[in-house]
């Protein structure tokens, strides 16, 4: 299922299925994207085109609710040190990027608009198992920055 045929359903276009209200548990605003991305396999299923749809909202929800890209450079830099060593050890510690977690609880206990941020990517670790997974979420990553930044971050 795409991205786009999931945000219809979300939002009532197709008969069936229930409505979510675009709220996830957690109330980050991002649930039909998360829905979507729970809802693989494997993360490296991820459709480009979904990756660059689920991103700009994510990037324009972390921008309006003013998280700060400082606060996701920091994390971003735990990510880059991880792929990193993945490939150096040829995938060896993909898996260990799900580390990642406790990071991004920190930053969540210490400052409480990084919640939905540590919400939203939290269930995205989970679907890491390999190396392709790991390069598909540091490209979701980047791709999230780029957006928060492109919808006037500070």
């Amino acid at each position: 299922m795409t991205y786009q045929q999931n945000r219809n359903m979300q939002q009532g276009r197709e008969s069936g299925r229930p409505r979510f209200g675009g709220q996830s548990p957690a109330g980050n605003g991002l649930g039909p994207e998360n829905a979507v991305i729970t809802g693989l396999t494997s993360l490296q299923h991820l459709q480009p085109e979904d990756l660059v749809a689920i991103a700009e909202k994510a990037g324009k929800f972390f921008s309006e609710n003013r998280i700060k890209t400082t606060q996701i450079r920091r994390i971003h830099e735990h990510v880059i040190r991880q792929v990193t060593r993945a490939r150096t050890n040829k995938g060896e510690s993909a898996k260990e990027i799900r580390l990642l977690k406790y990071h991004l609880a920190y930053a969540a206990g210490r400052e409480r608009n990084m919640r939905p941020f540590s919400d939203f990517f939290s269930p995205v670790l989970d679907k890491v198992t390999g190396m392709e997974d790991l390069e598909r979420f540091r490209q979701l990553f980047d791709a999230v920055l780029a957006y928060h930044k492109f919808y006037g971050s500070n």
